[in-house]
């Protein structure tokens, strides 16, 4: 009797065993090329979420492959043939992955879930991922452009938040000592990447007007060599030449630089996007409730501008779980978790009904960023924007260190009309 009881135990304990060891054959490993885990405050966010989402879909397992910005990782991924599963993806980014044909088209599976999920995103935002008629990735989260400023600056040196160029000019000069504090924050280094000084130049830029690229007759040239060109890169130039309101060594700041001296009170203001809020605090929880933000004054364009520079989710083609992929995409846009990832980073929900929510609405900085996404542009539908952005932060970089503000601009144009004959080729 007790050799049977022990028979029946063994048995029960090696089934037990194989069960656990078929189950793990059945976990899917889904492997996520994202910049969220490589940044604070994100990649407490973003592991919180995922921890939530393995413990709803236990034969799930996210692998997270950090990298920023993701396009970078993701094509060296897949041109060595080890094709990820999901991807975040930067908006000037898309246009590239669209040329090489990797992304899955979501269209199916968007109209798989119904009318209230699609009804539920941001249509402006979630248009700019459409191509063709195929919606190559959905947003996860929201970013757009204004000037994050110092609210206790600007009430001690009794500021109100500037309306126009000449207002944000004075403020800036009565803001900065020349020593411990100056009144603007520029970012003009192309390190670690162009992407971040391209992304704040842009929207100033179309604030004056200036086009990045225009297209004639089915080819794209470059749109800034003109006036509206040159006064947008003047007036940062004057900036730091003339009126002397921005920190020495622009060209070699790079974001880091800029936001860790706004977050330290070294800065009163700069032109950013909404995650500043979030990473500023994480650098010196101090600066919290003390942020506010303005539009960037209208420079002679009829209306405010602001860049796209929403964070992307998107499905590899060659995904070989792709179901399971959706899965994820679509618990990471469900609203609660939305207003999770926003709350923590300060980057904006994708989805409509958070952006109405207290905490953006009540939250000085949040609710003018909010207001920005309205004026959201996409950078041009190119593949090259990458060369573009770096060939107009070099423009800057020239301008700053005594080149003719029209010379340096006319050379930047002849640079992306030579990027742009090469992409004909």
């Amino acid at each position: 009797m007790k050799a049977k009881v022990c028979l029946v135990l063994a048995l029960c304990l090696i089934a037990a065993l194989f069960s656990v060891n078929v189950f793990a054959d059945r976990t899917v490993e889904l492997k996520f090329v994202n910049s969220s885990v490589v940044q604070a405050p994100d990649k407490g966010a973003m592991e919180e979420l995922v921890a939530q989402f393995e413990k709803e879909n236990p034969d799930i397992k996210i692998v997270h492959i950090g990298n920023n910005p993701p396009w970078a990782k993701l094509l060296t991924l897949v041109l060595g043939g080890q094709t990820p599963d999901i991807t975040q993806m930067y908006p000037q980014d898309i246009p590239a992955a669209r040329e090489l044909g990797v992304m899955e088209d979501l269209t199916p599976y968007i109209k798989k879930e119904g009318a209230k999920f699609k009804n539920s995103l941001v249509p402006k935002i979630t248009a700019s991922g459409n191509f063709d008629g195929k919606q190559l990735v959905l947003p996860f989260f929201a970013m757009s452009s204004a000037v994050l400023y110092n609210t206790e600056h600007f009430k001690n040196a009794g500021l109100a938040a500037p309306q126009t160029l000449a207002e944000l000019t004075k403020a800036s000069v009565k803001l900065t000592d020349g020593k411990s504090r100056w009144g603007m924050g520029i970012v003009g280094s192309k390190a670690p990447k162009a992407d971040s000084a391209y992304s704040r130049l842009f929207p100033i830029m179309r604030s004056f007007g200036a086009q990045v690229l225009e297209q004639k007759g089915g080819h794209w040239s470059a749109g800034f060599n003109n006036a509206k060109g040159v006064r947008s890169i003047q007036y940062l130039t004057d900036l730091v030449n003339k009126y002397k309101v921005v920190p020495p060594g622009v060209t070699d700041a790079s974001y880091n630089d800029v936001r860790v001296g706004f977050a330290n009170g070294r800065i009163a203001m700069m032109m950013t996007s909404n995650n500043t809020v979030g990473q500023a605090v994480a650098d010196n929880p101090q600066i919290d409730g003390k942020m506010g933000a303005f539009l960037f004054p209208k420079a002679g364009f009829a209306k405010y501008a602001s860049m796209n520079g929403c964070i992307y989710l998107g499905i590899l083609k060659n995904s070989k779980h792709k179901a399971e992929a959706w899965r994820f995409v679509r618990f990471l846009l469900r609203p609660e978790n939305q207003e999770k990832f926003a709350k923590i980073t300060c980057r904006l929900p994708v989805t409509s009904a958070s952006l109405k929510k207290d905490f953006i609405q009540n939250d000085p900085a949040l609710k003018v960023f909010a207001q920005a996404l309205n004026y959201n542009e996409d950078y041009p539908p190119v593949a090259e924007n990458g060369e573009i952005g770096a060939a107009l932060v070099e423009c800057l970089q020239q301008a700053i260190l005594g080149k003719p503000v029209k010379e340096a601009v006319s050379e930047a144009a002849k640079k992306v009309d030579s990027i742009m004959e090469k992409a004909k080729k």
